[in-house]
């Protein structure tokens, strides 16, 4: 039987849920994880809003065998605080380091088991720098485009290639990472295609779209009513550029000004954004802005929604849209975000472009026929597709 080591990497990665699916069939050695207190007792000694985000990483991993550190998560916060700050170089450096003192502490961790062949390092991309495999089988995790496409799509929204040495510190660990990887782990079709597209080998390349925790599985709130025909259209994820949030902005003046009877809710922190636009949202009265959330409470958001919009310029596998479906909600995406849609089946597929969410907006509002078909496939798609079972079993092929 095949064991893994799980490296999960800084901050809450997916691959905290990862590790929840091997242990649960046995599969899991270890994980080196982003940081939780372990015990329960000392979270009452950091703020609430800290506090909800540390419960929200142990929900995934509590009870596994696992190790962490405070000091690789400071160091990595700082440099996303000083990020927010537009210290841009500074954060980059900061950032790095962190990956790099995490990958110290992965290998020192790794290194007290036994070299065995049937063991595989699963290696969020950019955290293996300090790791020494031995006759393990490394595989990097890769939940984002190619770093070398990441560039031109959040400007164009299309694939070109960067040159290396224009790539941050952070970039510059991935790209290694990948390289020295013996599998590549990737979350969607479309992150399979940036790496294809960047020159990476089609063997090394292995998709497994990562299933929706059970909270976004259970049946609609009975509190889902019409509300006097308002349209309740909902985004999730960090307000910054890269997942659109300017067409975000431009959706809800475009609707504004039609005098449309609707609310859009936004949920998710303030990331890279010009004043400009953020203004121009917490301005509308239409809009509704909540900080970070609880899965089991974004559950409940999108259970209220009748559109969830998601206008990403690059993504790996967006967990927020295959848990918007598997909710049975109508998804207008578009091909960046990485997701299992299949255009007018489960899902709109819509350019990169604010007018074109508008007319998909609009024709799911006048075509109920439409909108109750994807709602019926979109919730079979991902029960009947990207269940745990089928994620595991590929994660097991990997060897």
């Amino acid at each position: 039987m095949k064991n893994f080591t799980v490296v999960t990497g800084v901050s809450k990665s997916h691959l905290l849920r990862t590790m929840k699916i091997l242990d649960d069939r046995g599969l899991l050695r270890v994980g080196v994880t982003s940081f939780v207190p372990k015990n329960r007792f000392f979270l009452r000694f950091f703020s609430k809003r800290i506090r909800n985000k540390f419960i929200s990483r142990l929900e995934n991993i509590e009870n596994l065998p696992r190790y962490s550190s405070a000091l690789t998560e400071s160091v990595y916060q700082i440099g996303r605080s000083l990020h927010k700050r537009k210290f841009y170089r500074l954060a980059d450096f900061l950032n790095c380091c962190s990956f790099i003192l995490f990958s110290f502490l992965a290998n020192l961790i790794i290194s007290r088991s036994p070299n065995v062949k049937n063991e595989i390092l699963l290696v969020r991309a950019g955290f293996g720098s300090r790791i020494k495999c031995g006759n393990r089988t490394l595989v990097c995790d890769a939940s984002l485009a190619h770093p070398l496409t990441i560039p031109t799509l959040l400007k164009e929204g299309k694939f070109g290639l960067a040159a290396k040495d224009d790539l941050g510190f952070c970039d510059q660990l991935i790209l290694k990472d990948i390289e020295n990887a013996s599998r590549i782990l990737v979350n969607s079709d479309f992150v399979r295609e940036s790496f294809l597209y960047a020159g990476v080998s089609e063997e090394k390349i292995v998709v497994a779209y990562l299933p929706p925790l059970p909270t976004f599985s259970k049946k609609l709130s009975s509190a889902h009513k019409d509300k006097a025909g308002t349209l309740r259209i909902l985004f999730a994820g960090g307000l910054e550029e890269r997942k659109g949030i300017t067409h975000i902005r431009d959706i809800a003046e475009i609707l504004k000004w039609r005098n449309e009877n609707f609310e859009m809710s936004l949920l998710g922190n303030w990331g890279m954004v010009t004043e400009e636009v953020k203004n121009d949202l917490l301005a509308n009265p239409h809009v509704k802005h909540r900080p970070w959330v609880s899965e089991t409470e974004l559950a409940e958001a999108m259970s209220m929604a009748d559109i969830f919009v998601f206008p990403s310029y690059a993504e790996g596998g967006a967990r927020v849209v295959t848990e918007a479906m598997s909710l049975g909600r109508v998804v207008i995406t578009t091909w960046n975000s990485g997701s299992p849609i299949t255009h007018g089946f489960d899902g709109i597929i819509s350019n990169l472009d604010s007018r074109s969410f508008i007319h998909w907006i609009d024709e799911i509002q006048q075509n109920d026929e439409l909108k109750q078909s994807i709602q019926v496939n979109a919730r079979n798609t991902i029960t009947n597709r990207y269940s745990d079972q089928h994620y595991c079993a590929i994660l097991e092929k990997l060897a």
